[in-house]
């Protein structure tokens, strides 16, 4: 949508707004000092949290590949056809310090992502957009179903935060588009044979990330394809708008077509046609009701409850963001539902992570229905005021969960590191099936760790017995010295 001179008007009196009140502009500088605490704290988090489960069949993997492409293609063979996500894994393990400083600052980029496509803008040095940001921040902290495993985990951020991030990057330049045709001129002229190549690359690295991004962006890029014919405006899309949909499918496909789906599928499936799993959609769409979408309800209770401070920040009720909140709803029901499609079995355990991507969708849906937040008036300072302070007030409460985190996850990489030596000893005395004892310190929703479990043909055991070259390991009461 192209927008007026009144509309770009009213734009540039809503970026200069602050509000007035020597309280708002300390709240706001507080707002700012808190969000910065709380992006050093996911970084100190994502450095302490302990390996855990798929981590060692990683580390396995690395040390039998450990060259980053070899590693690729042989997980695109054997494992899975997320290319991407596996890329991002391989330079976890590797590179813990860097990898602990990227992963918070992609839990900014989402929420910086957020804002941008829902608000139909960037942020500004103002109050009421650093108060949004924490509200975002807060929501996907305090209410993803399972942040401990999509966020903080190394392998499970590689397949869920990262991908999402790769995913909410994708949709921005089609986003910027819709919004002002004249944001075509960052892209027109000699920039044009640079940015269309690179956003081809880009699509494609963004198709191999995760096959639930495949399918959001197969909704949006269709819905994006209608509304831009109905509005007589095909002609007008950019080259490297074209070659990006282009990358984005080509990724998709050759994720989709990866032999590893088959190996890692073949125990869920058993080899049932498409037919016969949409007819399983059925049944286990009851089970969903039971075990699934309640879940859910920790992020929509939050939402009700950040939605009184947000209700207070809106002013414009305006709707001509793109994209508007039907069709995001729409693709996130879509992506909620095709898991169930491809391994329904598989989806009802591994629910809890794939509702990042539904609670980014389903957030930004939400922000573009209340439109953009306008300038205050007099008489709404108090109100406003309200909204800053209940702002802060929960990022106190999320630094305070934060440290917390950190001496949870410290705690428990000790007492892993105690257990290293305690196989090392035994398989240093001839012992080949190894016991170890529970972890004293139990996880947390902020620090993922599945533990051993007592049958040694449980995957984590098996994949700790291969990395520690032991025949197998189970947990157990220590042995005696």
């Amino acid at each position: 949508m192209v927008r007026t001179p009144t509309e770009r008007t009213r734009d540039a009196t809503i970026l200069n707004a602050d509000g007035p009140g020597r309280w708002v502009v300390a709240l706001k500088w507080a707002t700012a000092a808190l969000l910065m605490a709380a992006l050093l704290g996911l970084m100190v988090l994502s450095y302490h949290q302990p390996l855990s489960a798929d981590d060692y069949a990683g580390a396995v993997g690395l040390r039998q590949h450990p060259a980053l492409l070899d590693s690729i293609a042989h997980g695109y063979g054997a494992w899975s056809g997320r290319a991407t996500a596996m890329g991002v894994g391989w330079f976890a393990l590797k590179f813990r310090l860097a990898f602990a400083i990227l992963n918070g600052l992609a839990f900014a980029g989402v929420v910086g992502l957020t804002f941008t496509i829902a608000v139909a803008r960037r942020p500004v040095w103002r109050s009421r957009d650093l108060s949004l940001i924490a509200l975002i921040t807060l929501t996907y902290w305090f209410a993803l179903p399972a942040i401990a495993e999509t966020v903080m985990w190394r392998s499970g951020s590689a397949m869920y935060l990262w991908p999402t991030l790769l995913m909410l990057a994708m949709i921005e330049p089609y986003r910027r588009w819709l919004r002002d045709d004249r944001a075509t001129l960052l892209w027109a002229g000699p920039l044009e044979l640079a940015w269309t190549p690179a956003l081809l690359i880009f699509g494609v690295i963004t198709g191999l990330s995760h096959e639930l991004v495949v399918v959001a962006l197969a909704g949006l890029g269709t819905a994006l394809l209608v509304f831009v014919v109905r509005q007589r405006r095909l002609a007008q899309v950019p080259l490297h708008l074209w070659a990006g949909a282009l990358g984005a499918a080509v990724g998709g496909v050759l994720l989709l077509l990866a032999p590893g789906n088959s190996v890692r599928s073949d125990a869920a499936n058993t080899g049932a046609s498409l037919l016969e799993r949409l007819a399983s959609l059925a049944t286990y769409l009851l089970k969903v009701f039971g075990s699934y979408l309640p879940k859910l309800y920790p992020w929509l209770v939050c939402i009700a409850l950040l939605a009184i401070p947000l209700s207070l920040l809106a002013r414009s009720r305006e709707r001509g963001s793109w994209p508007r909140y039907w069709v995001v709803w729409s693709i996130a029901g879509l992506v909620t539902l095709a898991p169930f499609v491809r391994e329904p079995a598989v989806a009802l355990v591994a629910g809890q992570r794939t509702t990042i991507f539904v609670a980014v969708l389903f957030t930004i849906a939400a922000l573009s229905l209340m439109g953009d937040v306008g300038p205050p008036r007099v008489l709404d300072r108090l109100p406003a005021i309200a909204a800053y302070a209940t702002t802060t007030i929960l990022l106190v409460v999320m630094l305070a969960e934060l440290g917390g985190s950190v001496q949870r996850a410290s705690r428990i990489s000790a007492e892993v590191k105690a257990r290293e030596s305690l196989v090392a000893a035994q398989l240093k005395a001839g012992r080949t099936d190894v016991v170890v004892p529970p972890l004293a310190t139990k996880p947390y929703r902020t620090v993922y760790y599945l533990d051993l479990g007592p049958d040694p043909a449980y995957f984590v055991n098996e994949a700790l017995a291969t990395w520690y070259d032991a025949k197998t390991i189970r947990l157990g009461p220590a042995p005696a010295q």
